[in-house]
């Protein structure tokens, strides 16, 4: 049992030391022989030019730690609004297409229908009674003031008042949905059609509208899109989301395009999993997003940054790899015919597609570039 539990304490000193290794350094060292015993390998001046090739020495690359993910560019949720009606009617005047800006309160279209002279019937007749509620209540009062009638009639007429009361303020509520001043029909102006308008200033993402058409307030045929207020939806996965906290960089692109990414902060890391994909919904905000022609649901691939560490680098090309060891070729001589160059084993540490890090101390004179068709050559 002790035996057990001395090996369960290093093991824990063990993880500890890892943990703490942490973004300090990733770097997978390999063995080095003291000395590199290799032929010289001879280039001509010719050969050097024609191949563009380069010399060169270790340079500073900043290396990062990433999380993968899939995401979207979609519409903050106030900056992205469905519009309908507040009652059926016929669709007329349409005055905006797919793709155009509108400002908010612009006229969408207009709406026409019986519905819409019912509202304003009702309100009308109903205030017409409040009106004669009101001056029966304050007759009332005066009677009974003077003991004319009883409490009852005069509580009968109270109630009756504040019924209509009550009424005319949820007429006037609806009517004022569908942009009916209250007023204007009292004073017996009705109107046979209403305007739909913008709630905010957008583009119009969708639109499903035809001249006659009929909707329900059930329907909802345009949607506008902020396109200032887009962010990005990343869905990572459940074994990355440890690694992920607010204000780390994320870079985003479309697929198959990498070398043109855009930036992001992470804004928001979720806290619940989607059981049917087992990933978390997280949230960035999109730098410059007002500057960029992103659209609604653009699907990006994402790059969550979440260690940056700088290192002496060479590209990736500069590196030649022999079974468990690494080289690179050192120019040892030049005159102006020719280039001499021989191999030395150097200690690597990050790997990436375009750079490598460098262990190696003293490094100069290293060709960085065309050293692929040197070694093929050779």
């Amino acid at each position: 049992m002790k035996t057990m539990k001395n090996k369960l304490y290093l093991l824990g000193i063990i993880l500890s030391m890892l943990v703490l290794n942490g973004c300090q350094n990733k770097s997978v060292h390999t063995d080095v022989p003291d000395e590199v015993v290799s032929k010289e390998v001879t280039v001509t001046r010719a050969q050097f030019e024609t191949g563009k090739m380069m010399v060169g020495a270790p340079q500073d690359h900043l290396f990062t730690e990433e999380v993968s993910a899939k995401g979207y560019v979609l519409a903050a949720p106030d900056g992205l609004a469905k519009v309908g009606v507040f009652v059926p009617g016929t669709v007329k005047n349409i005055r905006f297409k797919t793709g155009e800006w509108v400002r908010k309160g612009d006229v969408l279209f207009e709406l026409t229908g019986s519905a819409i002279i019912q509202l304003q019937q009702d309100y009308a007749q109903n205030h017409a009674r409040l009106l004669m509620a009101g001056q029966e209540l304050e007759r009332m009062q005066g009677l009974l003031d003077g003991n004319i009638v009883s409490q009852r009639d005069f509580q009968n007429a109270k109630v009756e008042f504040s019924v209509l009361k009550a009424n005319d303020e949820a007429l006037t509520a609806q009517l004022k949905l569908i942009h009916v001043k209250a007023e204007k029909v009292a004073e017996g102006a009705l109107l046979t059609s209403v305007p739909v308008l913008a709630p905010m200033s957008s583009y119009i993402s969708q639109q499903e509208l035809t001249a006659g058409q009929y909707l329900e307030p059930q329907d909802t045929p345009i949607e506008l899109v902020d396109t200032r207020k887009l962010q990005l939806n990343l869905y990572v996965f459940e074994r990355d989301i440890m690694q992920l906290q607010p204000g780390q960089k994320v870079l985003f692109y479309e697929p198959g395009r990498k070398d043109s990414a855009y930036e992001a902060t992470l804004s928001v890391v979720g806290k619940s999993i989607n059981q049917e994909t087992k990933t978390i919904l997280c949230t960035a905000s999109i730098t410059n997003v007002e500057t960029m022609s992103f659209v609604h649901g653009m699907y990006a691939e994402c790059a969550v940054l979440t260690c940056e560490r700088k290192a002496l680098a060479l590209p990736t090309e500069a590196v030649i790899k022999d079974g468990y060891n690494h080289y690179v070729l050192v120019k040892i001589s030049e005159d102006e015919n020719a280039l001499t160059f021989v191999r030395k084993a150097v200690e690597i540490g990050r790997e990436t597609l375009d750079y490598t890090e460098i262990l190696t101390n003293d490094l100069d004179q290293v060709l960085i570039s065309g050293t692929f068709n040197l070694i093929t050559e050779d």
